[in-house]
């Protein structure tokens, strides 16, 4: 829901978070947003400690760079897509990975521990803060009164708005 989103970027201001955009211009700089509402569709938070650490990857078919997630000291947010005039809501998704691809060993190694702290604090504010209602995978309290005050129907990510 969009006060859903609207609490998580003051949390994640307030924890000193950058947010950046998925897709790089061919310059590979990194785009920086205001806020999670302009993530299109995908966006990554990223301490600014972690930044040289990245991992950017150039798409030759599209001529930009993106950010792979893998490799990244990055926690992965996904926009919700809300069609609320026709009763449909895609919910978005938090996410990152423990581990990533050691290059040289061939082997999964832990992330820093350090980024998993600040990844760990911010999934346990989420938890605690919208605690899930289990609709179908997180759902949030507003989300899930929406559902029930407004007939609303949650799709899963591969299912098309009629």
């Amino acid at each position: 829901m969009p006060t859903d989103v609207d609490e998580l970027d003051v949390y994640i201001k307030k924890e000193g978070w950058l947010i950046i955009d998925e897709h790089l211009p061919v310059s590979g700089e990194f785009v920086f947003l205001n806020s999670l509402h302009e993530a299109n569709p995908k966006c990554f938070l990223v301490q600014p400690e972690f930044l040289p650490f990245v991992d950017k990857r150039f798409l030759d078919n599209r001529n930009i760079f993106y950010i792979g997630a893998l490799e990244s000291p990055a926690v992965e947010y996904c926009k919700t897509y809300a069609f609320f005039d026709k009763g449909f809501m895609r919910p978005g998704r938090l996410y990152y990975k423990k581990v990533r691809i050691d290059s040289e060993q061939h082997c999964l190694v832990d992330k820093d521990t350090t980024f998993l702290k600040d990844a760990a604090d911010l999934f346990k504010w989420y938890k605690k803060h919208f605690p899930n209602q289990k609709l179908q995978d997180w759902t949030t309290p507003r989300t899930a009164a929406w559902v029930k005050n407004e007939n609303g129907k949650l799709l899963l990510s591969y299912q098309k708005v009629a």
